[in-house]
């Protein structure tokens, strides 16, 4: 184990948050899938239904199938000249195609297919990301870092109000949520589920704020050396999202990596990205970062030339593909073969580099502070 010695302003503010819009109890409506011509639904003891401007609820004692028809919803044989429909347990959990979730689903047509929408309590919705973000066999102390990192994230989100229908997505875009428990779920779930909920009741209603408000609480894998300015893959220069030092996540499986792709793959996905490219004759970073990332590139091509963001081509490779703009290219012929470092965006929190700090000794609280340095912990008002 890396023996890491810090001097860190730990400053933590616990009390009420300076802006009154924003309470303890809260709520998170996620977009658990989207774009269905079809949803399954079921409960245990029945689903109940209820369409908008109606204060009654429709029960059905087996399961539903949801089907996007012209001129609203079907349920099963039921029609509904509507364009969104209320659904909810009669207990407490429901499943929603192959996930299990707590709360009510909201199911949304939106240009003849379906939105699912999972209005469920921020705590409840925690467990379910840290379980999908984060390994639960790593320790206590990481996954509380997880949890007031991801539950900032969320407030961040909420407060932006980006989308009309929803504050979060379930996937990597936004975070990994993987719902609620089974009804009978294995002896490992059980276990896995019960220590991250103690991380999360551990630290309730705790989030990372900068001038009173939560943060964007970023966060990545592996940085493999130093975090990344924000400023250098999203075009904003945001106070507490500067790189900082980060040589404790050797143990990473993604510090050190290697890619090969076809030359052809290449070219399609950055056409179906939007850039007309030709036939490839070569890539040349051109702007490395402070982090030494990849800033922007040169494409040479048959019909001329593409400069792009580091970050752009990564997308439009993929980021599974690509697993950070950390890398230089060791072989270009007809497959490309990439040689990188770390995974993710690199900016902010770094969690194998939490995971090595908690192990040294460090509290949560000092881990988010060094990583998002600028700010404080505060606690939402009661």
């Amino acid at each position: 184990m890396l023996i890491v010695t810090l001097t860190l302003p730990v400053v933590v503010a616990f009390g009420s948050l300076l802006s009154p819009a924003i309470g303890y109890a809260q709520t998170v409506r996620v977009a658990i899938f989207e774009q269905q011509s079809s949803v399954t639904i079921s409960a245990p003891a029945g689903v109940l239904v209820k369409e908008p401007r109606n204060q009654s609820w429709s029960q059905y004692n087996r399961d539903l199938k949801v089907l996007s028809v012209p001129g609203g919803i079907q349920v099963n044989t039921q029609r509904y000249s509507v364009q969104a429909l209320t659904i909810r347990g009669k207990a407490e959990t429901l499943k929603v195609n192959d996930l299990w979730v707590q709360g009510s689903v909201k199911l949304i047509k939106k240009r003849g297919r379906l939105l699912v929408v999972n209005s469920v309590d921020i705590e409840e919705y925690l467990v379910g990301v840290l379980l999908g973000e984060v390994p639960s066999a790593w320790p206590l102390e990481v996954l509380k870092v997880q949890a007031i990192a991801s539950r900032t994230y969320a407030l961040y989100q909420k407060a932006k109000e980006r989308y009309l229908h929803y504050d979060l997505v379930a996937t990597t875009m936004d975070q990994v949520f993987t719902g609620a428990a089974p009804p009978n779920p294995t002896a490992f779930e059980r276990r896995s589920r019960a220590k991250v909920v103690k991380a999360v009741n551990a630290t309730r209603g705790q989030f990372v704020a900068f001038n009173g408000q939560p943060i964007l609480a970023a966060f990545h894998s592996t940085a493999a050396g130093q975090t990344e300015d924000a400023l250098q893959v999203w075009s904003e220069d945001i106070p507490y999202l500067k790189g900082v030092a980060c040589p404790w996540d050797h143990e990473s499986k993604f510090y050190d990596w290697t890619r090969e792709i076809p030359v052809t793959t290449l070219e399609q996905r950055l056409r179906n990205n939007g850039h007309a490219v030709g036939i490839v004759a070569s890539i040349t970073p051109m702007v490395m970062t402070r982090s030494e990332r990849v800033g922007s590139l040169r494409v040479l091509h048959s019909k001329g030339e593409l400069v792009i963001r580091g970050e752009d081509f990564r997308k439009a490779l993929g980021y599974t593909a690509l697993l950070s703009t950390k890398f230089e290219i060791e072989h270009f012929g007809k497959n490309i073969v990439f040689h990188g470092k770390g995974a993710g965006h690199g900016v902010g929190l770094c969690q194998w580099g939490a995971k090595e700090l908690a192990e040294s000794g460090l509290n949560e609280h000092a881990i988010l502070q060094y990583y998002y340095p600028g700010t404080v912990i505060q606690r939402l008002r009661q």
